[in-house]
Parts: C-alpha cells; sequence; structure tokens
C-alpha cells in the first residue's frame, strides 16, 4: 500500500505534468515533469526530518535510484537531442554536470550513517541543487525545445527514456 508521502509525490507529479501538456508538452516533456513533481515531494518530505531515521531510510533508497536513473536515461537519451538544438544545446554540459554533481552527493549520502546529523546538512544541499535544476530545466529548457521538436518527436523520445530508465532501474536491482 502507498504511503502518504508517495500519494503526495504522485500527486505533485501529475500536476506538474498535466501543466506541461497544457502548454504543448506532450511527450518527454509531460514526462519529466511528472517525474520531477513526484521525487521533488519525496525529497522535501526527508529535507523536513529532524530526527525521524526511518523516513529517511525508507524514502531515501527510492530517491537515489530514481534520481540515477532519471539522470543517466535523460543524458543519454534526451540531452543528447537537446544538444542539437541551437538555443539550448550548449546548456546540456551544465545540465550533465548538475547530474554528476548529484550522483556525487546520493554517494557521499550513501556512505554516512542517515543518523548522523551531517547527513541532513548533505541532503538538504542535494536538495538545492535538484531544485534549481529542475527549475532550469522546466524554465528555459524546456520552452525551448518544444518549439524545436514537433509532437512526434516528443513521444518518440519519450519512448527511448523510458526504454532507457527502465534498463537503469533493472541496473539496481
Amino acid at each position: 500500500m502507498a504511503r502518504p508521502t508517495e500519494i503526495a509525490g504522485q500527486a505533485m507529479g501529475k500536476l506538474k505534468g498535466a501543466k506541461q501538456a497544457l502548454t504543448g508538452g506532450a511527450g518527454i516533456f509531460e514526462r519529466l515533469s511528472t517525474e520531477h513533481g513526484e521525487i521533488s515531494t519525496l525529497i522535501r518530505r526527508v529535507a523536513a526530518t529532524t530526527d525521524d531515521s526511518n523516513v529517511r531510510k525508507e524514502l531515501f533508497e527510492r530517491i537515489r535510484t530514481e534520481l540515477a536513473a532519471h539522470a543517466r536515461a535523460e543524458e543519454k537519451e534526451v540531452y543528447s537531442t537537446f544538444r542539437a538544438i541551437g538555443d539550448i544545446g550548449g546548456k546540456m554540459d551544465d545540465s550533465a554536470d548538475e547530474h554528476h554533481r548529484i550522483e556525487r552527493y546520493l554517494e557521499q549520502l550513501d556512505a554516512m550513517p542517515i543518523t548522523d546529523d551531517r547527513w541532513i546538512e548533505v541532503f538538504r544541499e542535494m536538495m538545492m541543487l535538484v531544485q534549481h535544476h529542475v527549475i532550469e530545466e522546466e524554465q528555459q529548457i524546456f520552452p525551448a525545445a518544444k518549439k524545436a521538436l514537433t509532437k512526434e518527436q516528443s513521444f518518440a523520445l519519450e519512448a527511448r527514456y523510458l526504454e532507457s530508465k527502465s534498463k537503469e532501474l533493472d541496473s539496481f536491482t
């Protein structure tokens, strides 16, 4: 049975995805925005904990897995496509660098005791980077990419992304 935080994350994800769809962002844009909303909700829930290591432990593994799979699949499929778009092509290296910084945070957190006071400080630093990254993608990169891709290209890109992400998720099991 889904926990309240997971339900809230799914609801937030659906809202963000619906917003993308309403602004012409079907396919990959709706998919990525939905995932951004879901994971952001889980991250905020963990960041709000003070000493509840059970919540941290329960949600961190999912956050770690989802963020890593999302980042790797996005770089492989989405960023490679977006690099060809003149207005945003140069931003893809910066976005990939942010992914790598997030993965380093995840590795650092994974190596620390979850009850350590420093753990939540590092987690909150990572949260700030994730928030910055999501805002930049959704407000700067997606609008330009929506103009450059047809609806069919967006759906095809979504399919490639989902296949790649599925393979990434399988590598964690």
